[in-house]
């Protein structure tokens, strides 16, 4: 990456949120991704399957609270969602460990 894209891209994670933009990127997410979590030892790990494409994506941590933010950068980075729009959206469409909070916005089977 040139020093030129390093700060244009910067610049942009620092401007205004564009309702239109958020909107665009809210449809993108999916209202459920299904999760399967596994424990080893000290270790979390998480599969978490996009339905829509078929894929799998990976992730792991070193506690629950820790995993469940994992796997909602994981669906972030997946759909290619910058930081800035990322953090509104995961407010309302966010993955929860069952087992952390009573409610949960996106459904783990």
């Amino acid at each position: 990456m040139m020093i030129k894209d390093f700060f244009n891209n910067l610049k942009e994670s620092f401007g205004p949120i564009e309702p239109e933009v958020l909107a665009c990127y809210q449809q993108k997410i999916p209202d459920s991704v299904n999760v399967d979590i596994k424990k080893d030892g000290k270790k979390y790990f998480a599969s978490i399957l996009i339905e829509s494409n078929k894929d799998t994506l990976f992730t792991q941590a070193s506690d629950k609270a820790e995993l469940e933010e994992m796997v909602n950068d994981a669906v972030a980075t997946y759909y290619e969602i910058p930081a800035k729009y990322a953090r509104l959206l995961l407010i309302s469409k966010r993955y929860q460990d069952p087992t952390l909070r009573k409610t949960k916005a996106l459904k783990v089977a």
